[in-house]
Order: structure tokens, then sequence, then C-alpha cells
């Protein structure tokens, strides 16, 4: 005879799940991955199993716009300032353009006196797109100064950056120049009178404004200082500045981020701003300073 199994049954049962064998041939099937197979040797037969790790098929199609691509090899082409890359095996990256100078306007000749000398100095807020990508470390205000007797004095310009969501503005960073003269007319020395008047950019540090696309709100402060008896008067050019009544029959609009002016006066700028805290009507509410960012970009 043979070798094999004995030909009378054996006394087990087998279970798998909720089925129970006790009699006939019980079939280990392939499924799932796993194969099943039977090694006969001289003494033993065994039972061995393989799995194959299931690979999941990609998408059957890609589609953009009005174009579909069913096989072949989908390239992510660079267009329109945006550039693509693939970081790992698995993960496309896209770089926005960016650019190196932005002023959200052209130089305008409307003047925009300064606060004078004091520790509460009224804000303006404007709101801007930014389009770009920009990392920002210079702004630059046109302002004109004026002092009479051509006298020593100092005046400090400022600015910050908030985002906005909902009805409260956060500030994101902030910066400041402080110019300080002596007397005198020499129109090429900074640290006298006559270097400092006139029309002329004033530029302020700020850091680093690393500014994605969206939206800002954009608070400057200024204020001007004299020894006592003397005068003097330093505005910027920008915006139109007119003069806002209010809605049409003394209604209310709905209020929302805009251009507009601090509530109150401050010597800084506050950690964040509510909404029904900038005035957006009477004569100064629209006279906000034209500024330009200057950075790194391409």
């Amino acid at each position: 005879m043979g070798q094999g199994f004995p030909s009378q049954r054996l006394g087990v049962n087998l279970s798998a799940g909720t089925g129970l064998a006790n009699t006939g041939t019980v079939v280990l099937s392939n499924s799932n991955n796993i194969s099943f197979g039977m090694s006969f040797g001289s003494s033993s037969n065994i039972v061995t199993a393989s799995f194959a790790q299931s690979v999941q098929p990609g998408p059957s199609a890609i589609a953009a716009g009005t174009q579909t691509a069913t096989s072949g090899t989908v390239i992510f082409s660079n267009s329109n300032g945006i550039s693509f890359g693939m970081a790992g095996s698995a993960t496309i990256t896209a770089q926005m353009p960016s650019v190196s100078l932005f002023k959200p306007d052209g130089e305008h000749e409307n003047p925009i006196p300064f606060q004078g000398s004091s520790t509460a100095i009224n804000m303006s807020l404007r709101r801007i797109s930014v389009p770009f990508q920009i990392s920002a470390t210079e702004m630059d205000i046109p302002a004109h100064l004026t002092v009479a007797g051509s006298t020593a004095g100092s005046f400090t310009i400022s600015a910050a950056i908030y985002t906005f969501s909902g009805s409260t503005a956060s500030s994101a960073s902030s910066g400041s120049v402080a110019y300080t003269f002596n007397s005198g007319t020499n129109t090429n020395a900074a640290s006298i009178y006559g270097g400092n008047s006139g029309t002329r950019w004033r530029s302020m540090s700020i850091n680093t404004w690393n500014l994605t696309p969206g939206e800002y709100l954009i608070g400057i402060m200024g204020s001007i200082n004299g020894p006592s008896g003397t005068t003097g008067s330093m505005t910027m050019f920008g915006l139109s500045s007119l003069s806002i009544v209010g809605a049409i029959g003394g209604g209310n609009y709905s209020k929302y981020f805009a251009d507009g002016v601090f509530a109150s006066g401050t010597g800084a700028f506050p950690a964040s701003i509510h909404l029904s805290a900038i005035v957006q009507t009477g004569a100064s509410a629209l006279g906000q300073p034209h500024f330009r960012l200057v950075g790194t970009g391409p």
C-alpha cells in the first residue's frame, strides 16, 4: 500500500469562522492574497501558505479643465508663475510667484498731516490685498518735513501688520524708526535738519514680514517733536482724505474690515483690534498714507 493517510476517519473536528467540518475533505482555498500548498515527506505532510501584498491601483484617469488623461505620465507644467515639484515619491508641491517690491497704489499728492507731539497718536488702518509672496524687510513712506528756523527736533514713524478673522484683527509684526536731527541746512547731512527736510522717502526696518497671498490690515502712526518755542510739521502723502458723512438717510451699513482710523489715540500698536474700534466715517477715515514694501523675491 502506498504512503498516505489511514483509511479510517480521524476523530477530529475542524472549525473556521462559523463553519465546522467533521467529515469529508477539508480544502484550504486561496483568497485575500493568501495561497496554500502542501509538501509531502517520508514522515509527514506539511501545509504551506504564502502572502502576496496587494498593490493598490492608481486612478484610472486624471482630468483638468476640458482635458482628460487616461494613460501615460501626467506632468505638472510650470506656468503663470507657479512652479511644481515633488517631495519624496507621492507629494506634489507648488510654489506661488514671489516679488521683491509691493505697493498697493501709486504715489498720491494728498497730504495727510501727522499728529503733533503726543503720546496719544492717531493710527490709520488700511486693508490691502497681497497677490504674491514677499519677504519684506523695509517699508518706505513719502513724507514732507518742515521746521521753522531749521532747528533741531525728531520724528517717529511706526507700522504694523494685522491679520483678521471674524470681527477681530490680530497683530502679526511691527516696525519703527526714529530720526533725530540737529539744527542746520546742509541737505546732504542726515544728522541735521537740512538732510531731513523736504519731501523724501522715510524708510524703516520692519524685521521680516513673510507675506503669503491674502488680505491684511496695515496700521501706520507718526509723530514729530521739537524744542519748546519752535513749530514744525510733517505730512505723509497718500489716498484722498474724503469726508464721509455716513450711510444714506443717516442709517448704518454693515461694517467690515476696511480703511479707517483707530477710535482712540495710542502710543503703541494694540495686540488685537475689534472691528467696532475702527472709525470708517469722518474727515480722516480715508486718509491712509502711501507705502511700499521692499524685500527679497525671486
